[in-house]
């Protein structure tokens, strides 16, 4: 008897193991090996990096291609069109696959003028449109702006994709408002690596058991993430002098963030950890941790958090608002059962919800064993199993992506 033929899907991604990168190359990682586990063979085609090979076997069932990153030269004003030929030219030697997954637009695109558009799955990581938007609105975001060509781009793997899978209702919401809605599009949010009880030791960042840690991870100097959100939530309450703030992350901008914090007369109670090979440590070293990001597609450190058992605090969404706030900490967060969604124009509401945790660590930790029980019920192989079955693909037979179910 003859071994069921495994499904294959191939993950277009410019950056993949072994080096860890930022969200979504730690994201794409979690998902190639929960579909390796299901039973799908999972190759990824990708750029190569210092040390590599060009095509390696991950593990049973991942299979990594090797590319010479993209050359621009002097073509970099149409660096997206460069781009898609790129990966026109890395598709043409991969293996044969029921589907194709793009993450970015060039890559879809690429994928499409192929002639697989049919087996494209589109996962966007976020709304090229909306960032633009956002970006004309507030001008520390303006660096951000979109050419019109990549939005262009974005819009034509949207729409002629054979399947768009977000990995939030905020992101589905953009792409809609953006681009009109579509067939064949689903809502699969990302799940988290499990973490363990909150009882990591704080000496490694030089705290005590007795202080109160407001969490913040990400790039600190990033526009989008909106760090001084925080900083004026912080300002505005008469916080106890053992509150500390423990600001995980590092990227452009660093010393603008610093700048921020010393501004405001916080430098003191500030921990800055830089970037971490594993922020799990610090994840259990909080008490609280808070997304004060303006515009944000879904939000990992919030169910990384929560998985650590810790509570979480994000603003709201606001489409309309003047400036617009692009968030998915609504659908996230349970407000009052494993966080609070805040006012997202009044950093006094974050705060007084942050001294309301200080000042009660009982309801801390009720809120944070409550946002564990919730994240421990939802995991990468739950998560792989919602893709197996949206693309309709069987691992005992080799079904086609005609054959999906229509979301």
């Amino acid at each position: 008897m003859t071994a069921p033929i495994r499904p294959r899907i191939t993950i277009l991604n410019r950056l993949f193991w072994p080096t860890r990168f930022g969200g979504l190359e730690r994201v794409i990682w979690q998902y190639a090996n929960a579909l390796a586990d299901r039973g799908v063979h999972v190759h990824v085609v990708t750029e190569s990096v210092a040390g590599t090979h060009a095509n390696e076997q991950a593990r049973d069932g991942l299979t990594v291609q090797r590319h010479t990153p993209v050359e621009f030269g002097r073509l970099w004003r149409v660096g997206e069109l460069v781009q898609v030929r790129w990966w026109k030219r890395a598709l043409a030697q991969a293996p044969p696959s029921d589907i194709v997954w793009a993450n970015e637009p060039t890559a879809a695109v690429a994928a499409i003028r192929s002639g697989l558009g049919d087996k494209l799955l589109y996962r966007p990581v976020f709304c090229y449109q909306t960032m633009n938007k956002v970006a004309r609105a507030v001008p520390a975001m303006r660096p951000l702006a979109r050419t019109l060509l990549a939005r262009r781009l974005d819009r034509y793997a949207y729409k002629h994709a054979g399947m768009v899978i977000q990995e939030s209702y905020n992101l589905r919401h953009q792409h809609e408002q953006a681009y009109g809605r579509r067939p064949n599009t689903l809502v699969i949010p990302n799940p988290a690596q499990q973490g363990t009880a909150n009882t990591s030791p704080r000496e490694r960042f030089g705290l005590s058991p007795q202080q109160f840690i407001i969490g913040f991870v990400g790039r600190p100097g990033d526009p989008c993430k909106d760090l001084p959100f925080l900083i004026e939530a912080v300002k505005r309450q008469t916080m106890s002098e053992s509150t500390r703030l423990l600001i995980v992350g590092g990227g452009g901008g660093f010393d603008r963030a610093r700048r921020w914090v010393r501004d405001a007369g916080l430098e003191p109670q500030t921990i800055w950890t830089g970037d971490l090979e594993d922020p799990a440590p610090a994840f259990r070293a909080m008490n609280a941790l808070v997304l004060p990001s303006r515009f944000e597609t879904f939000g990992n450190v919030i169910v990384e958090a929560h998985a650590h058992g810790i509570p979480t605090l994000g603003r709201a969404a606001d489409f309309t608002g003047s400036p617009p706030i692009y968030t998915a900490c609504g659908e996230l967060i349970d407000n009052g059962v494993t966080g609070f969604v805040v006012d997202p124009h009044d950093p006094g509401e974050l705060g007084a919800r942050l001294l309301q945790l200080a000042s009660n660590p009982a309801l801390a930790r009720q809120l944070g064993e409550q946002a564990r029980a919730r994240s421990s019920s939802y995991t990468w192989a739950d998560s792989a199993e919602r893709y197996v079955q949206a693309l309709g693909l069987d691992t005992n037979t080799n079904q086609q992506i005609s054959t999906r179910a229509a979301a």
